[in-house]
This record gives C-alpha cells, structure tokens and sequence, in this order.
C-alpha cells in the first residue's frame, strides 16, 4: 500500500501518521489459484452465510476489499486447514461482516449492469478489459467507470472512569443466592439490583462472598463463565446510589455502550472535520457552539492535509453529508468497520465564453485518484473523546474514549483489470 498521496507537501506537514506497506502486485492475480478453471464458482463462508461467487467476480473486485477478507493472503476451510488449490466444492471460512460484502457486491454489480452493451463486451456480460497499460488517465476515466473506495477502522479504547454510581450491596440468602446463580448461568439472565456488586452468602460455607471484587470478576471471565452485566441506573433512586470504582462487568457494560454511541455516528467526515485546520476566513466559534469535548485550541492545532483530502474527495463525488454505506462494530471487538463506495466523477462541466456553450473536461481530481488505483493507502490518527448519555448508567456520567481511526482509500476502474 502506498500512503496518502494528494498534496504531498501538505501530507508531509500533517500530524496524522503515514503508514505504509507494499504489497506484491494485483493481490486476485497472485494469490487465487483455482486449478486452471476460469469460470469456477468459489463458494465463501462469512459468518455463517454463504456467497457463491464466479472466479471472475471475485477477481474484479477492489485490491483493499480483498485484503480484507485474506488479510494473510491464504485460504482456510472450516477447519482452518489451508487451502492451497480451490475447487469447485471447497469452501473457504472468512471472517468477515456478510452485509459489507453484499453492499460491496450489489454496488459494483448495479454500475456493471448499467454500462451500455458494445462488441466490447464478453460473453458473460462483463466488459472486456482496457490496455491500461498505454492508455492515457484520460481515456481510463473516459472509457470506464470507477467506484471509490474508503474505509474506516475505528478502534476504541474506554478509560475507567474513577467513580460509577452502584446501588447499595444486599446481602442475599441461601435460596435467593441460589435462585441469582441460575439467572447468571442464563444468557440475558440477572436478577434486581446490580449483580455484580452484591454481597452473596455462599450456601456451603459461613462466609461472604464479596462479588464486587475484581479478583472474582476476572476469574469468571477467565472461565468463559458469562459476565452478568449491571442493572440500568434509575434516575429515581439517585440518592439511594454509592459512587465506587467499576469494576470488571461495569467496564463491560461501558464499552458496549460506547460503542453503540460511536456506531450511531454515521457521517463520513464528522471526524475529519474535528481534525481539520480552520482558516481565518471561516473563524473559530466559540466555545458554546462547540461539540462536546472540544476546544478551540483543538481546531488551531489541527494540520492542513485533511482539509485538503476532504475538498479532494467532495470534488470527486463524495458530499460533506455523506454517510457510511456499511458500519457495523466487529464480534466480540472494540473495533467499528466502515465502507463507503461512490461513483467517481470523471468530468465537469464548464461554461465557455459562448452563450449557451458548455464544455466537458475530465475533472482533475478524478485524475489525481488514479493515483490509487490498485494501490490502496491508508492513513492512521488518534482523536480523544468525551462521552456522556451511555446507556444504563448516570446520564451525568462522561467518560473519556481514545480512538484510533485508520483510513483506507482505493480507486476501482470497473472492467479494467
């Protein structure tokens, strides 16, 4: 992969970091050995749901959605046994989101059946490829479509925050301990009050057991023993709650509620516009019409590459008030995918000096995109966050959220391979 082109004095100034790999040639061409069948049907199993795919199709599709799905560049089976050869009844494990695929497929399938039949077209209705090789970046965006593409993967680190609002400890009986550890060994199962900070008299023994200990909470985890996760806070018993450090169910609880408040987060570029330098012609408001968290010393530190990587993308076809076409938090993860796939736009239209004439040129940003073809870049930067109003506990409670963000851009030309 190569690093974000566009200004490169602009990128070189820029605080985000530049992150480079190199990647040996078309990533389909090289690694997808199919044993000599052009036409073999590949069958893909993401999640549990299975895509069956033309050989072809597979090959066509964008440098970075691949690596994705191969991110080792192998094939295994549902065993995880490597598959060297694929055949016609292999089917190859993947973990990967089914539904950013299918949006991936259904967007390249939707430009592919718009294009005009012409002799140029294969019998199997995909268009013949184009020498790229001495075609000219004019002819390329004159002759074919081309989809960009940009991914997000967020990953978010939550900060414990000193104090968390717990009802207080109850201690139990023999029966209600009894009838509570049931309800935890179910899934979704708990009883009143927070769980995970009760007092519980063991059944067995003379002693309490202290359940808000960190210890205990740990050792639960390390058993694959399910986490019961705390009751909701009750804004009617305010008074009645003691404020505690969380412990580790609480921080479960904080991160799934994070991430549910990052998820909701649609726009495309409501984070590069935080990391954007602000100009002296559109001014600093003030801290009152601030997002939350931020300052204005924020926005004077921020660097001059992203705005322009924001003007470059908006004149190509993307819309300040896009958003993501798939976003979804990743099993099991603090981490967020999202892809957005836009048609490109290859030309503009200008307004001669003749009344009434207007001229089509192809659109110089469209031609700085070539840039990655083929060759996805990425881009990586750190943001701080403050967030408050997670769900189930004190909406008064903000906590402090690190989020890495890595950008992946790529350019496709559909039917030039």
């Amino acid at each position: 992969m190569t690093s974000f082109a566009g200004d490169a004095a602009a990128a070189t100034q820029s605080v985000i970091t530049q992150v480079t790999a190199q990647t040996g040639g078309r990533f389909a061409h090289e690694h997808i050995n199919t044993a000599g069948a052009a036409d073999i049907e590949i069958t893909l199993n993401l999640r549990g749901q299975k895509f069956h795919l033309p050989r072809e199709e597979l090959m066509t599709l964008p440098e970075s959605v691949l690596l994705c799905l191969f991110p080792n560049g192998v094939f295994v089976d549902g065993q995880g046994n490597m598959v060297s050869t694929i055949t016609g009844t292999d089917v190859i494990t993947v973990d990967f989101s089914p539904s950013c695929l299918q949006y991936v497929l259904d967007t390249f399938r939707g430009i592919a059946a718009s294009l005009p039949s012409s002799p140029t077209t294969s019998p199997a209705g995909s268009p013949k490829s184009l020498d790229a090789s001495n075609a000219s970046p004019a002819a390329i965006l004159a002759a074919k479509p081309a989809v960009i593409i940009l991914q997000e993967d967020l990953d978010f680190y939550v900060v414990p925050p000193s104090l968390i609002a717990h009802k207080p400890y109850v201690p139990l009986s023999d029966s209600q301990y009894a009838q509570s550890m049931a309800s935890s060994n179910t899934v979704g199962g708990g009883v009143g009050g927070r769980l995970s900070r009760m007092l519980h008299r063991h059944p067995d023994s003379n002693r309490t057991r202290d359940r808000s200990s960190s210890v205990y909470s740990r050792m639960s985890h390390m058993d694959n023993q399910p986490v019961t996760l705390p009751e909701p806070y009750d804004p009617a018993l305010k008074d009645s709650y003691n404020y505690e450090p969380p412990d580790y169910a609480d921080m479960v609880y904080l991160k799934l509620g994070v991430g549910k408040k990052l998820l909701a987060k649609r726009g495309i570029f409501s984070a590069l516009r935080r990391a954007r330098q602000v100009s002296s012609a559109e001014g600093i408001p003030d801290a009152a019409h601030l997002p939350h968290g931020e300052t204005p010393a924020h926005l004077q530190a921020a660097g001059t590459a992203e705005k322009h990587l924001l003007d470059m993308l908006c004149a190509s076809g993307f819309n300040i008030t896009d958003e993501w076409g798939s976003r979804e938090r990743e099993p099991s993860k603090t981490v967020i995918s999202s892809l957005a796939l836009v048609r490109l736009l290859a030309t503009e239209e200008n307004d001669s000096a003749d009344a009434g004439n207007v001229t089509t040129t192809i659109n110089p940003m469209a031609q700085k995109l070539l840039l990655f073809w083929r060759k996805p870049a990425r881009k990586c930067w750190w943001d701080r966050l403050l967030i408050k109003g997670i769900e189930g506990f004190d909406p008064e409670l903000e906590v402090k959220v690190h989020v890495r963000r890595m950008w992946t851009l790529e350019l496709s030309v559909v039917g030039v391979h």
